[in-house]
């Protein structure tokens, strides 16, 4: 299924890039170049072959790990993909680690009494990060805490006028991330903990919490020590879903903070058409979205045995 996807995914792509109007190759070309030269040089690349043709020409090259050329940049797709892509998993996985981890910690708060003063408090928070927009709560982060409080750098990945190298320079960087990553968390821990919240309440009315509060543990540590075990597909689930969403809010988030990663390199592409480029981006992040939900799947089963039991007993029965 996941080739499947990937395959549909990168044929839309390709139609929907290639509708664009407007000669993406017109920027690269000098003025002074004669008309018959410049159709000579683009009859030459395939930019008049039929769509179709052109798109074969295309998944054949990227199935050799050739995305093309940058029409901008001058530069290999792939090179260029590279070095963003490395910014750009660096700034998600840490939000990522972040929100999991807070929200986990403000689900099982919330769970722990419902509709307390702290659980309503919890949702106000988590009912405001899920309506606002990645980029609204961006610039209000740069004004409060860059503008406003001077807490932390208002764009970029380091100090670029200062010469810092080894902790300095990890510091530095850490500042720089502090902001677009507390961005991506707030907007992933208003989701998440909602989840976690509903799995920890149906968990608590379980059995084996009442076991467990009949052998002298606490509310709050059954919970912990069995709600939390049995409540890990759920987690699981959610993070996979949230990857996604993930991925396409660090787009904009790089934007707003000129983070030198995927995002920023897409901005950037899209504004001066480079076809080749912004069509690597796109089906990057698609294969990055699959491959989250296949390691989604397959933790599913580290986590609860019964899963990969279940399914065998359904292929015994068949």
């Amino acid at each position: 299924m996941a080739l499947i996807v990937l395959a549909a995914v990168s044929i839309i792509i390709f139609i929907m890039i290639h509708l664009q109007p407007g000669n993406p190759y017109a920027n690269m070309i000098d003025p002074s170049v004669p008309p018959e030269m410049v159709e000579k040089r683009l009859e030459s690349i395939g930019y008049y072959d039929p769509v179709p043709i052109q798109y074969i020409k295309w998944v054949g090259r990227l199935l050799r790990g050739d995305m093309g050329y940058s029409i901008v940049y001058k530069a290999p797709v792939a090179s260029l993909i590279t070095k963003a892509l490395k910014n750009t998993i660096v700034l998600s996985a840490a939000s990522l680690i972040v929100s999991t981890l807070i929200s986990i910690l403000l689900g099982l708060l919330s769970a722990e009494k419902p509709n307390s003063i702290i659980d309503n408090i919890i949702n106000a928070l988590c009912f405001t990060g899920i309506s606002l927009p990645t980029f609204f709560i961006g610039l209000m982060f740069v004004k409060i805490f860059s503008l406003s409080l001077g807490w932390f750098p208002a764009s970029g990945m380091k100090t670029l006028t200062g010469n810092l190298k080894g902790f300095k320079l990890f510091l530095d960087m850490v500042k720089h991330a502090a902001l677009p990553v507390g961005v991506l968390a707030f907007t992933q821990i208003a989701v998440i903990t909602r989840y976690i919240r509903s799995a920890m309440i149906k968990a608590s009315r379980e059995d084996f919490i009442l076991a467990a509060k009949a052998r002298g543990l606490t509310h709050r540590k059954s919970l912990i020590s069995y709600g939390l075990r049995n409540s890990m597909v759920t987690i699981i689930t959610v993070v996979g879903m949230q990857l996604p969403v993930l991925f396409s809010g660090a787009l904009i988030t790089e934007t707003v903070f000129v983070w030198p990663g995927m995002g920023l390199l897409n901005y950037n592409a899209v504004l001066s058409k480079d076809y080749p480029l912004i069509m690597g981006i796109t089906m990057m992040v698609a294969v990055l979205i699959i491959a989250s939900n296949l390691l989604a799947d397959v933790l599913y089963v580290v986590v609860d045995p019964r899963i990969r039991l279940t399914g065998e007993g359904d292929e015994n029965a068949k």
